[in-house]
């Protein structure tokens, strides 16, 4: 699975944070330009 990080948010910076670094260990996390040069 891949987490697209700056595609989510939540009500907060700091539970969009914690949220990303709860999740870290069981997916893949990227940004949509790193997604995005992968598919091109």
């Amino acid at each position: 699975m891949t987490q697209v990080t700056d595609a989510c948010l939540t009500y907060s910076q700091e539970r969009h944070d914690n949220s990303l670094r709860t999740i870290k260990g069981y997916c893949r996390q990227v940004t949509t330009e790193e997604l995005i040069a992968e598919l091109s």
